[in-house]
């Protein structure tokens, strides 16, 4: 016997929800994955591609700027507190 219709028979679907929901035919396991997860085929990836042609920085210049950065943040602060 179905719940009163209106009724919560899960966490979000209605008894209404049940009874008026019809499959045509079952899912294959198949199916199912791919309608969770979509398809995953060599042709639907995404890549992504480098188009800067400016050469970057070392990382140790750029940790360089960062340090004197933080320094001049840190110095910056201490000239307010006195």
């Amino acid at each position: 016997m179905p719940p009163p219709r209106g009724e919560r028979i899960g966490a979000v679907r209605t008894g209404a929800y049940r009874t008026a929901m019809q499959r045509l035919r079952p899912l294959s396991e198949t199916e199912c994955y791919l309608r969770c997860y979509g398809w995953r085929g060599s042709e639907d990836a995404v890549r992504v591609l480098r188009t800067d042609s400016v050469p970057r920085e070392s990382p140790s210049i750029v940790a360089e700027r960062i340090r004197l950065a933080f320094e001049a943040m840190i110095d910056g602060r201490e000239s307010e507190a006195a």
